[in-house]
């Protein structure tokens, strides 16, 4: 242990021993108490180089504290006893005044001394806790809060009446100005704040008073002027923090974009490009827009201390987001092609091409020469005129390319159909067809004689058929109706055909005494004139066209089948017959044409439409009817109205059994359904054959 101290209790004697001074000890005592300096002076601690300021003039020091801030006089009043005494004196106050002055700061309020002003505009510490971090300030009740201190130090006027001083003529005059209060949002409901403290002092105040009527008088009368003097004061304050709040951002956004921009800069001059700075996919923890978006100065201390987080974020995307963000420049330069091909511009160029209008915005997006524009170094290069000029001139070959794919997508697709119908005439009859050639050399105009066929019928979705025409006319027709209808790419469209289509199609022809020959574009030019003689004629009903008629017994059929199904898998016994089967040994017809128009004046197998550029015509127009049929005559639907007598209505019982729900309008209506759905009588018993009798159609 260190040897502890002695103290000499007589410092003028001698002694001997250990606790005596040395003759050293003597002379460096003498030198102290002569004023001497011995070794290396000694600064007192009550002295410094602020200590100057306090032997200068006042007026001087005023000047001087001029070019300070309230803050700046706050912060030296704090660093020595001497300058708080100075600064906090009332002799002091023509320093805070003219510092006040010079920022434009409101006069200060009665209630608050400069310091105290200056202190409440510009502290950052909550007025209750030791926590030094900016709190919120309550301008009316003249403190900064934390959330915990205000709810602790303030109370809501609701509570007030639960106080002790509930009986007391306070509570009468609360909200007549006697005390300020504040608006805030409490446990989600909206309240007047007042101070504890504030509020029990005037409690106290009117409690000591009650038995002075005069003095209490006089009490709340200084109170109501007091409250009165705080709240004249708020808007003024409010203002001037609000122009200082919108300086200060301005100020800190200018030096944020400084920092930022230097930051970037020398990222570049590193080898860094965009892609490395864009931080939308960023993780929280990778702090890029922490490190850039800072309102301090870029030193070059600064940067080599973030350099290293920075380079190292910028890792972490190539790494973790580097697709996202190529997903994203590939999307941008997508949408500045599709802008382009949009444009009046580029529809008036595609007009003037033949089959022009064939080209939807989903094809143009996937021509080769665009795809290599779109994904050039990595889709970083921007479409300028240049380029998309590039895309010009290959436009028109790629238009006929499109049309000559299109064209031998169906072929080809009818061509598999047909020949899975084990029917060599019709194999022979498009024979020529199947070598036809997708190449481009010059503009063929002829359509393929298969296409042409009234065989030719495809699937579109499951709801209805089309034809070759019909698929052209809608491409033609619905891409330039709006940026919402954008057709998908040829290569994503689902047309498709099959033998039971092509079949069921050669069968109607038969049962029409039409020749397997006969041309898509006299069907359509036949309109709505086609009859289906099996179904119910009881009531008025439209009549179909060539393309509605086939869909007709497709579906039919396809029904049918369905309930044989189930009367299988349930193991019923309810008769069912096709009615609608096109096989019958009996040759009986099932169709018939009810209006033979004498307009058309064209031949089953005449060709007269058989090419593009007669189609065309139509192209990009709101036609009535089917593409193909309006060039030669634009139709409404006929409709057939046959006089009925009706009866009482009454379901099929055996439907009922299936599920199925048919209602009989007439006796003769349900006598046929009964006949030729289900082989039956009225009653139910089964037909010896009902097929062989000549009046079944009657």
């Amino acid at each position: 242990m260190p040897r502890r101290k002695t103290v000499d209790e007589n410092p003028g004697a001698v002694t001997s021993g250990s606790n005596s001074l040395d003759s050293r000890s003597k002379r460096k005592r003498a030198k102290a108490d002569s004023g001497e300096l011995y070794g290396k002076p000694r600064r007192s601690k009550s002295s410094g180089k602020l200590a100057l300021l306090l032997e200068m003039p006042i007026e001087i020091f005023t000047e001087i504290a001029c070019y300070m801030t309230p803050l700046d006089l706050l912060n030296l009043a704090r660093t020595s006893i001497g300058l708080r005494e100075l600064l906090m004196s009332k002799s002091s106050k023509r320093i805070w005044e003219a510092v006040r002055l010079i920022h434009n700061i409101p006069e200060c309020p009665e209630d608050l001394s400069e310091p105290r002003y200056a202190d409440l505009l510009y502290g950052k510490g909550c007025s209750f806790c030791p926590d030094t971090r900016a709190k919120k300030l309550y301008i009316t009740l003249r403190i900064r809060a934390c959330k915990t201190c205000f709810e602790e130090q303030t109370i809501d006027h609701y509570e007030l009446y639960g106080e002790e001083g509930y009986k007391y003529p306070i509570t009468n005059f609360l909200d007549h100005t006697m005390m300020t209060w504040t608006k805030s949002t409490y446990k989600s409901h909206p309240s007047k704040r007042y101070l504890v403290s504030q509020f029990r002092e005037v409690l106290k105040r009117v409690k000591d008073l009650t038995s002075k009527p005069v003095e209490l008088r006089d009490y709340i009368s200084e109170r109501h002027e007091l409250t009165n003097s705080v709240i004249e004061s708020i808007v003024p304050i409010e203002d001037w923090l609000s122009k200082v709040s919108l300086q200060k951002a301005k100020s800190n956004s200018k030096s944020m974009t400084e920092r930022h921009s230097s930051i970037i800069k020398r990222l570049r001059d590193l080898g860094y490009d965009d892609d490395d700075f864009n931080d939308r996919y960023d993780e929280e923890e990778w702090k890029w827009g922490q490190l850039l978006n800072q309102s301090r100065l870029l030193t070059e201390r600064v940067w080599q201390n973030v350099r290293p987080q920075l380079e190292k974020t910028i890792k972490l995307r190539r790494t973790h987001v580097g697709q996202r963000i190529y997903n994203d420049r590939h999307t941008e330069r997508v949408a500045e092609m599709r802008r382009r091909f949009d444009s009046e511009e580029t529809r008036h160029l595609l007009r003037g091409i033949p089959k022009g209008r064939l080209l939807s915005t989903g094809d143009f997006l996937e021509l080769p020469i665009v795809v290599e524009m779109i994904e050039e170094d990595g889709c970083r290069l921007p479409l300028t005129d240049d380029r998309w000029q590039r895309v010009v001139e290959e436009i028109p070959i790629e238009v006929e390319t499109l049309a000559r794919t299109i064209e031998m997508d169906c072929v080809i697709e009818f061509k598999d159909s047909l020949l899975q119908c084990a029917r060599d005439d019709l194999r022979m009859l498009f024979d020529a067809d199947w070598d036809q050639e997708p190449g481009i050399e010059g503009v063929r105009d002829e359509i393929p004689k298969c296409l042409n066929s009234a065989l030719a019928l495809f699937n579109k979705g499951s709801s209805s058929l089309v034809n070759f025409a019909d698929i052209l006319y809608t491409r033609s027709f619905l891409q330039h109706q709006s940026v919402y209808e954008k057709l998908l790419p040829w290569k994503e469209e689902k047309f498709e055909t099959t033998p039971s289509i092509i079949t069921t199609a050669l069968l109607l022809l038969e049962h029409l005494d039409l020749p397997k020959e006969t041309s898509m574009a006299f069907m359509m030019a036949c309109g709505h004139d086609f009859e289906c003689l099996r179904c119910d004629r009881d009531s008025s009903r439209e009549t179909l066209s060539w393309l509605e008629l086939v869909y007709h017994f497709i579906l039919k059929t396809q029904n049918f089948e369905m309930l044989q199904c189930d009367v299988k898998k349930r193991d019923i016994n309810v008769p069912l017959r096709d009615a609608h089967s096109l096989s019958s040994l009996t040759r009986v017809k099932v169709v018939s044409r009810t209006f033979k128009r004498i307009t058309v004046d064209m031949s089953p197998t005449g060709g007269n439409p058989e090419r593009y550029s007669t189609l065309a015509t139509s192209w990009g127009q709101r036609l009535l009817g089917s593409a193909l049929g309006s060039l030669l005559l634009v139709v409404g639907k006929q409709i057939r109205l046959v006089p009925v007598k009706r009866w009482k209505i009454r379901p099929c019982h055996l439907c009922q059994s299936l599920n199925v729900i048919y209602h009989g309008q007439t006796q003769t209506g349900m006598y046929r359904h009964m006949k030729t759905s289900h082989g039956t009588d009225m009653e139910g018993n089964v037909l010896p054959d009902y097929a062989s009798s000549s009046d079944e159609l009657e």
